[in-house]
Parts: C-alpha cells; structure tokens; sequence
C-alpha cells in the first residue's frame, strides 16, 4: 500500500472518531429534547466551538492542521443545530460535510504526495501548472465548505445559520452572530490554502517544478476517489435536502430522532427569517473572500510589515499556539499530574507499601529473629529470668484490660517490650562476647546504652508527643465525653455482668426446678407483677411484665382466674388416655417453649441485678435495654403458650359434646 493510502486510511479513522460524538447526540435526541439546560449547553459549546476552531485554523501553517481544524469548526455547526432541536438538519450537515471534508483531505494528500511530504503550505506555491485536477477538486470543496450557493454544503451550513436566528431567543441570536465570524473565518482559511498552494508565486523547492521528476497528478486509483467525491460535493445537497430537512418528510418516521413539538422551528426558520439575515453569511463571505485575495496580491508588503511587528508578532503566536492552552495545559495540568504519580509511585509503591509489605516484614521478621537468637545463652537462669518477666507482662496486661484500662500504660508496657526485643542486645553482639558470669549485667548492659542514647536523642520529640496525646485527651474529654468515658463504660459492664452471673448461679439449680414460682414470687420481687404458676393452661394475664409498676389491678385478675386454669388443666389431664399420640407431638413443642421461656426470665433476672448495681447511667442504660428484650421474650411465650392451651381446650369441649 503506498503512502497515500495509509494516509487515506489515517484520515478516514479520525473522520470517524470526530463524528461518532455528534451521531451519539443525535441518536441520544429522546434524553436531550427534555433537558433544556443540555440544550443550551450544546448551543453555546457549538458556537464557542467553531469559532475557536476556525480562528485556530487561520493561524496554522500545515495544510493537513487546517482541513483538521476546519473539520472541528463544522462539527461545532453540527452541535448547534442539536442545541437548537434540529437534529435532522444536524444529520444533514453531517453527511454533507463527509463528502466535502474527505475531497479535502484527500486533495491535501494528493498535494503532500505531489511535493515529497512537505505539508507546510509556505512553500508551495505555483503548483496549479502542475496539479489541475488537484486545485479544481479542492476548489470545488471549499466552494462547498464556504457555503457558497447551489453547493452541497450551501443546504445544510446557512440553513444552521438561519436556524439559530429563527428562534428568537437571546441564546440563539447570539449564537446566530459567533456562528457567522466562525464562518467568515471559515472563509479566509480556505482563501488562504488554495492562494499559497496553487496561486502564489512558487516558493518551493526547485525539484517542485522544472525537472522531469516534478509535481504531477497521480494515477487512476488517486484520481478517482476525487472526481466522485467532487461530483458529490456539488450534487449531493440538492438532491437530497427534502429527504432530511424537508416539510412532511417521512425519512425519520420509524422514530430514529425526536424533536419535541414546541421545539419545532422549522416554518420559523422558513418563512419568518428575514431575507437580509438569510443572505448576510453570502455577503460577508464573497466580501471577505475579495478583501483576502486583495490584500495577499496588491498589499502584501503592509502584511508582512504588520506580521513582523510586536503587535503582528503576539497576535499571530497567540492564535497559531492555540489560545495557548496547550501550554497552559502541559505546564499546570500535565506537570503537576506527573509529579503527582510520580510522588505517589515513590512514596506508596516504593515506599510505604513496599515497607509494610513483603519487603518490610522480611526486614523485620529478620532483625527480630536475630534480637531474639541472641538472648539464647544456653544459661538456665537466664531463662529463668525471660520466663519472669513475660509473666509479669502478662498479669500486667490482663489487669489493665479487664479491671482498670489505661491506654499510657499499656502503651508503656508495649513500648517497653519491643525495646527489650530489638534493643536489649546489639545485633553486632554474639555468644562469645558475652560475660555468662554476670548474666544480668549482659543482658541489660545493651539495653540501657541504646536506651540512653534514644532518649538524649529524641527527649523533645517525646516531650512532644507526650503532650499533644494529653491536649488531644483534654479536647476529647471536653467535648466528647461520651467517647472518653467508652473505657470505664467496658470494664464497668464486664464487673457487673460477672457480679451478675455470681449472684444468679447461687440460685440457678432452685430456679431450674421451679422457675415460675421463683420468677413471680413477691417476697423476691415485691414491684414486679405476678407471672402465672403455669403458663400451659390459659393464663389471664397477656401482658406480663412489661413495666415495673403500676401492675396491681392484674394482680386481681390473675388471683380470679387461677381457680379455673386449675381446673382447665385437670379436665386436659383426664383426657391424656385417649390423646396420646397428639399429646406426644405438643409435649416436644411445648417443652422447646418452657425451655426457650426458662433461659429469658434467668437473662431477665440477671439483667435486672445488673441494672441495680450499675456504676453509672451508661451500664445501666445497657442493662435496662437488655431487660426490656428479655421481658419481651418472656411474654412472647406466654402468649404463645396460651394460644396453645386455648387450642387444647377447645379440642377437649369438642370431643366432649361428641360423647
């Protein structure tokens, strides 16, 4: 494949890579026509965007950096027409401008070709001669592009342009104007390609022109490609502008695009526009057309002049290094990306990650192997001694995190012990520079230097630190009270639960054997309600328990109904003979039950001790919940036990009134 083709390919690739967002948006039309804010937004980024592109394009002195910067400029045009809810005609231009962009394209590759890929423009020049129907192709092309009329891209570009006017809205009309300097800048890009390429005096190297290798036309497979996409660019518009934008149109009838009706501004655009804005881009686009021609032919002097003037100078290096946002770009955003990643690939990657991962514990792992290794002296009360100490550490430990935690002490404690593991004996000591004989001087000699040292060294730093803990504690204790005091609240409610279990398992075996008594007994619990003997036998009272005074009219009521539970639970008791088998099958479940109730109302007896020796309203509020949960499980089974006993006694009337 030769160069021009791979150029062809390259040029194609990025055509579709362009357009693919503005298809999106079009096929996207059912999500924006109900956005107004998204269609603003796509108006004025249309308008901001073909003319920052066609004023770029101006400035740049490769011929392929114009067509590129032409090609944003037009999709630009097709984003305003989707702002302005005329997607139809945004799909129009589309297809229109594919015709006359590609020509373009690919005459600047047939020329690119022609000169031995010199792409720079300034120093073409003169090559009509040689190339004709190269200059006719993109003189065709940018006829279109400039909308002159009766061209393909005249149907769709000025029709954008009368769209945004005929709206009638502030945004619109605005847009209307940036819209039309885009296009005048459209112009003179255009202008200026086809005067320096082909018309200008030659300004190119002399193999260019007069020797027998000089630019020329390609062959049939360069040439072909052109002359169809010109023959396109002229037609193409023309033919079928009814079929896209025409009244009553049914092209778009299977509902591949939705335009909202009050959005529909295409008799506005027709008939309510007047001429004059119609016809003002033509003007101003033959107007600027002439004065560009003009000025390079018969003013060329006061050009270059003005150019190399500081004025000329910073005009031209702001729009040529667009805007210059792309060194804004590079310099602020870029750098401080990259200093960013790199900083954090440093710190985290190498860094910390690496410290506190494989890398890291290896290093400490083996540093501490040896420490440990070394305190191996074959010497019994040596041994005798770690043994010592490890066990006061741990009676240590134990006391502060179960009676009294303190967290300076048993950060002391932890401190104390790695000191003793990783400093006590310098790695560069070995068994035979040990003096056994005095086995406690050894062992503490290290420590105490390294110690020495550590502390001269870094006393401020732990003064330091010392005292913004304290000012932290301070501020936590000031403002956060019931986070400082979350320790206590621990141990408080670890004693009582132990005080708890101490003074329920001196009666556990008596409550076992008759817990109902011994749950509802007054002389226990004189202001607590009464639980029925048994809750197997229809129990009066369905409420049981649920507060801890203000129960003494179900004291009564319970006192009325016991006399008929226990003659309920005769009468069942007579007819077990001939209910057996269903006797067995109630007896698994109601055990599961009793069980189920005897193991809440020991929860509820403990928490309730617990509540009443409670140091502060913190446990006690713990304690208080804990009763309330277990009291609800109580009553739960003895509703469902009494659903149970009604079931069985309606059972034993029934089977009765049988007999």
């Amino acid at each position: 494949m030769s160069r021009y083709g791979v150029l062809f390919l390259k040029i194609k690739d990025n055509q579709h890579k362009c357009t693919a967002g503005v298809y999106l948006l079009i096929r996207s039309s059912p999500l924006i026509e109900y956005s107004s804010t998204v269609l603003l937004i796509c108006l004025w980024l249309g308008a901001i965007t073909t003319v920052f592109s066609s004023l770029v394009g101006l400035f740049q002195q490769d011929i392929k950096k114009v067509i590129a910067y032409s090609t944003m400029s037009q999709l630009g045009m097709m984003v305003i027409a989707i702002g302005l809810s005329s997607y139809n005609l945004a799909l129009f231009h589309l297809v229109n401008h594919a015709f006359y962009k590609g020509l373009l394209f690919l005459g600047a590759g047939a020329v690119i070709h022609a000169v031995g890929d010199n792409q720079d423009f300034r120093k073409y020049g003169g090559l009509i001669k040689y190339l004709p129907l190269t200059y006719s192709v993109i003189l065709i092309a940018s006829l279109s592009l400039v909308a002159i009329p009766f061209m393909t891209g005249f149907y769709s570009k000025d029709f954008i342009l009368e769209s945004a006017f005929g709206q009638y809205s502030y945004s619109s009309i605005a847009v209307y104007v940036i819209a039309v300097i885009g296009a005048v800048f459209t112009t003179l890009y255009s202008v200026k390609v086809l005067y320096l390429t082909f018309l200008a005096n030659p300004n190119g190297s002399y193999n260019y022109y007069d020797t027998p290798h000089h630019a020329h036309e390609g062959d049939i497979f360069l040439s072909l490609p052109l002359v169809i996409l010109a023959i396109f660019s002229i037609f193409f518009g023309y033919l079928t502008k009814d079929i896209f934008i025409g009244l009553g149109s049914s092209f778009f009838v299977d509902n591949s695009i939705f335009i909202h009706p009050i959005h529909e501004i295409m008799l506005d655009t027709e008939f309510a526009v007047l001429v004059l804005f119609k016809l003002l881009p033509l003007i101003l686009t033959i107007s600027f057309s002439i004065l560009a021609i003009i000025y390079s032919e018969f003013l060329s002097e006061s050009l270059i002049n003005f150019k190399f003037s500081n004025l000329g100078y910073n005009i031209f290096g702001f729009f040529n290094q667009r805007f210059l946002i792309e060194m804004f770009y590079n310099k602020y955003i870029t750098n401080l990306v990259l200093d960013l990643g790199g900083q954090t690939t440093k710190v985290l990657d190498k860094g910390s990650i690496e410290m506190l991962g494989p890398s890291g514990l290896q290093i400490g792992f083996t540093k501490l192997s040896k420490n440990i290794a070394i305190l191996s002296t074959g010497i019994v009360t040596s041994y005798a001694l770690y043994i010592l100490m490890g066990m006061i550490i741990y009676l240590l430990i134990t006391y502060l995190t179960q009676l009294s935690f303190s967290l300076e002490l048993l950060f002391i404690l932890i401190a104390f012990a790695l000191i003793v593991v990783n400093f006590s004996l310098d790695s560069s000591y070995s068994k035979q520079d040990l003096d056994f004989k005095q086995l406690e001087a050894n062992f503490f000699f290290g420590f105490f230097q390294n110690f020495k040292k550590f502390y001269y060294k870094y006393k401020n730093i732990l003064v330091i630190v010392y005292l913004f803990y304290l000012v932290i504690k301070l501020f936590i204790m000031i403002f956060f009270p019931e986070l400082f005091f979350i320790n206590d609240l621990t141990t408080t409610h670890l004693a009582d639960r132990n005080n708890s279990n101490d003074n329920t398992n001196v009666a556990e075996a008596k409550k076992r054997k008759d817990v109902d008594s011994e749950d509802d007994s007054e002389e226990n619990h004189p202001k607590r309600s009464r639980i029925d003997d048994d809750f197997l036998f229809g129990s009066q009272d369905e409420n049981i328990n649920k507060d801890e005074e203000g129960d003494g009219d179900e004291e009564g009521d319970q006192d009325q109904g016991q006399d008929q539970d226990q003659e309920d639970r005769r009468s069942v008791a007579s007819q077990e003979s001939s209910h057996s088998f269903d006797q067995d099958l109630e007896n698994k479940s109601d055990k599961w039950v009793q069980d189920h109730r005897e193991a809440s109302v020991r929860q509820r007896e403990e928490a309730r001790l617990g509540m009443m020796n409670a140091r502060n309203e913190q446990t006690r509020k713990i304690y208080r919940e804990d009763y309330r949960l277990y009291n609800k499980e109580v009553n739960r089974c003895a509703e469902e036990m009494k659903k149970r006993d009604e079931m069985r006694n309606d059972k034993f009337y029934n089977d009765d009134s049988d007999k």
